[in-house]
C-alpha cells in the first residue's frame, strides 16, 4: 500500500469519529459557523501533512484539539485587531 493511501485510509478514519466533536468544540470557542468549519478543515489538512509524512500520532484526538485550540487563539488574535 502507498504511502498516500494510507494516509488517505487513516484520514478518512479519523474524519468519520472526530469531525462531529471538534466542529461543536471550535463552534462554541469561535461562535461563528464559518471560522468553525474553517478551522476543522485546516485542523485535518494538517493532520493529513503529518500522515503523508509516515508520523505516527499515539493520540489523534488530542493531536486535533491542540490543533484547534491553537488555530482558535490566532483567530481571537486577528479578530482583535
Amino acid at each position: 500500500m502507498s504511502k498516500k493511501q494510507t494516509a488517505n485510509e487513516k484520514l478518512e478514519r479519523d474524519y468519520n469519529l472526530y469531525y462531529i466533536n471538534l466542529q461543536r468544540f471550535c463552534m462554541v470557542k469561535l461562535k461563528n459557523q464559518e471560522q468553525a468549519d474553517d478551522c476543522v478543515q485546516e485542523c485535518f489538512f494538517i493532520l493529513y501533512q503529518h500522515y503523508m509524512k509516515d508520523e505516527d500520532i499515539k493520540n489523534v484526538a488530542g493531536f486535533l484539539y491542540k490543533i484547534a485550540d491553537n488555530l482558535i487563539k490566532a483567530q481571537w488574535r486577528e479578530n482583535q485587531k
